[in-house]
């Protein structure tokens, strides 16, 4: 324990959930601090590292999980990490409403179900979410179509892109008809 009172794995998980706004479209955060170096690693690195971390110093790993969404100004997606609970991370429909419901999606917009397949992940939503969606201006549905596609891309391993439906049936807002699947948005 330091001076603060602070065990090594609260720092360790405090130093977690932070890494996750370093990487990818949260890389922003280092140029707006100034840094000049490069950035590579990837959300899958930064679990891979502490999860190799906690084990080797006798500590148990916590279950963080990388959000995404919108900045307030529609202009960039941005990520942090989470720190869930057993219950969360044992049912995927629920560890994504968590993470997205933290930032990306307004209450009662949520993921219905969700299927893996040949490494394309479907995500089924409900009305609110599509109507959400269609509230939008074409910048602010694309970060908050990809921070849905990033934050489920991020938890689920296995799926390489993401399908949305809505109640079954295709996404469609004034600005794009979702038949294809998407990938990992950079910006």
């Amino acid at each position: 324990m330091n001076e603060f009172g602070e065990e090594l794995g609260e720092k360790l998980t405090g130093l977690y959930t932070a890494a996750y706004s370093f990487y990818g479209p949260g890389a922003a955060v280092l140029d707006d601090c100034g840094w000049e170096g490069t950035w590579d690693c990837s959300g899958r690195d930064v679990r891979d590292v502490f999860q190799t971390l906690f084990p080797a110093l006798g500590l148990e790993t916590p279950l963080v999980a990388a959000a995404f969404a919108p900045d307030s100004e529609a202009e960039h997606l941005r990520a942090w990490g989470m720190l869930l609970d057993a219950e969360d991370m044992a049912d995927p429909v629920r560890a994504l409403n968590v993470l997205l419901t933290a930032g990306a999606l307004p209450e009662g917009a949520a993921v219905l179900s969700e299927s893996l397949s040949g490494g394309v992940l479907t995500l089924d939503m409900n009305e609110a979410f599509a109507q959400y969606v269609r509230s939008m201006g074409t910048s602010g549905e694309l970060l908050t179509v990809s921070a849905v596609v990033n934050t489920a891309l991020s938890l689920l391993d296995g799926a390489e892109s993401v399908m949305l439906t809505v109640e079954g049936k295709t996404l469609e807002t004034g600005h794009n008809i979702y038949t294809d699947p998407i990938t990992f948005y950079e910006e």
